[in-house]
């Protein structure tokens, strides 16, 4: 576990929660129940990532984004704050 507060009413956007310590991120702000999404470029990952989220009782939204299109993240912040 990772000790970190967040604060009530968070929103969440993780780019790379799809491995890695982003994941376990992630993982870990989905646990407490902060709402938002994880974002990166490959949408097979990203649905992988989602799969796993669900069979621990998780919800997580996950988003296919190139996070070097200022557009594409723009999107993503949009689709996050509607969560």
């Amino acid at each position: 576990m990772i000790d970190f507060e967040v604060p009530r009413g968070s929103i969440a956007l993780l780019k790379c929660g799809n491995m890695g310590l982003g994941k376990v991120l992630a993982m870990e702000m989905a646990d407490r129940r902060v709402r938002g999404a994880v974002v990166a470029r490959d949408l097979a990952e990203l649905k992988s990532t989602e799969v796993g989220f669900h069979s621990k009782g998780l919800e997580v939204v996950t988003i296919a984004v190139d996070v070097t299109d200022q557009t594409a993240i723009a999107s993503a912040v949009h689709s996050t704050e509607e969560c």
